[in-house]
């Protein structure tokens, strides 16, 4: 008895309480980690900031929201993965499903021509990514609360498959109007930047449901670089 109360003692009630749309647990855990022997981490450290920082600093002005969108859809598929887990309770089975509903979405939006987006300049179409993520992000706890499997797979799916489409879409646009080769590059270091960013910093550190707003910041920045290298 009195080695319960000790240890109920110790408990810090201040603390945010693990929850899905903020697992403080995996913060805790992180910071346990990265404690451990922090001298041999460092230069790991500095190897992954050149790394990610070097494409911010190499790519083409005109080529920024493509790798500000590809970061941001990056970081979504990581969250949708993350929400089947927390919904379904297993995300291996499905990981492919979802995988296959982005690619699908990038494939159809790069290959085939919409004409009501081709109206659309391509930082509109940077908004409407930001609304997109804006929404999500203000709708998950809903998200969360579904109970019925099968429409919580479908409805994820759907949800990836659209800003995927939009996102390969802009990849058409760019590549017709520009080097293929440099806007598919900032397309890749834009994703390898937004699997990174989410799910090692922005997840544990300020949740779920903060990052999927955070998604809309990425496409703002890549949006105000476009605009600043037009009026240059």
């Amino acid at each position: 008895m009195k080695k319960s109360e000790n240890l109920i003692s110790l408990i810090n009630h201040d603390i945010k309480p693990n929850s899905a749309e903020f697992p403080i647990a995996c913060f805790h855990l992180q910071s346990y980690n990265f404690n451990k022997k922090m001298s041999e981490k460092r230069p790991a450290f500095f190897l992954l900031i050149i790394v990610f920082v070097l494409p911010v600093l190499l790519i083409k002005k005109r080529n920024s929201l493509m790798y500000f969108s590809a970061s941001a859809l990056a970081g979504f598929e990581i969250i949708m993965l993350l929400t089947i887990q927390l919904i379904i309770g297993n995300m291996y089975q499905l990981t492919g499903i979802l995988i296959a509903g982005l690619m699908a979405g990038l494939a159809l939006g790069a290959g085939i021509e919409f004409k009501l987006l081709n109206k659309l300049s391509k930082q509109i179409k940077g908004v409407i990514l930001i609304i997109y993520y804006l929404l999500i992000g203000a709708s998950y706890s809903i998200i969360l609360s579904m109970r019925n499997e099968l429409f919580g797979i479908i409805l994820i799916i759907v949800l990836t498959l659209l800003p995927a489409l939009l996102t390969g879409h802009l990849f058409r646009e760019l590549s017709f109007k520009g080097d293929s080769s440099s806007v598919y590059s900032a397309d890749l270091a834009g994703s390898a930047l937004g699997f990174i960013l989410i799910s090692g910093f922005t997840v544990p550190v300020i949740g779920i449901k903060a990052s999927i707003f955070f998604l809309s910041s990425l496409v703002f920045i890549g949006i105000m670089f476009s605009i600043i290298r037009n009026k240059k």
